[in-house]
């Protein structure tokens, strides 16, 4: 086995540079870690921006692979699911992300997720009473309704 074949490889050894996209561009840089530049504050994720056009750039995990630029299915695949909140997270929990390059492949893609987050709610139901329970069942049912928004547009 490789080690880049284990999923915490991009945090053993080296520190990550964070992975950041924009949508508007259709691009993929990298960033700078304070480390790497001898300064001490933490940089606010929030306000990373676009060194190309400026505007709002968002984190993608450590296994994203942009697609070409002139791919403008693809993208749309990204923009949407950088929308919903979740294309940070799906480069975690599998060895690689799969952008569907058609809208078949992402009515598919978002209707799976939205029965992932539907079976997570019910279990969240289940446990015991706790305010955390009460946030995790907020939030996916926040996202629940933002991958309904999105599925009904593609009908």
């Amino acid at each position: 086995m490789d080690i880049r074949d284990n999923p915490n490889y991009y945090f053993i050894d080296r520190p990550y540079k964070p992975k950041l996209i924009c949508c508007d561009c259709r691009k993929v840089f990298k960033r700078r870690l304070p480390t790497d530049i001898k300064v001490d504050k933490e940089e606010d994720w929030s306000k990373m921006i676009c060194p190309n056009c400026g505007k709002q750039a968002n984190y993608v995990g450590p296994k994203f692979r942009a697609p070409k630029s002139d791919n403008l299915k693809a993208w749309k695949s990204i923009e949407i699911l950088n929308s919903l909140g979740t294309l940070c997270f799906m480069g975690f929990a599998s060895n690689r992300i799969i952008i569907p390059e058609s809208n078949k492949g992402l009515v598919d893609l978002l209707t799976e997720m939205k029965n992932n987050y539907e079976v997570s709610i019910r279990n969240w139901v289940r446990y015991d009473y706790d305010e955390k329970n009460k946030e995790y069942i907020k939030t996916f049912s926040d996202i629940v309704k933002k991958i309904d928004k999105h599925l009904h547009l593609k009908k």
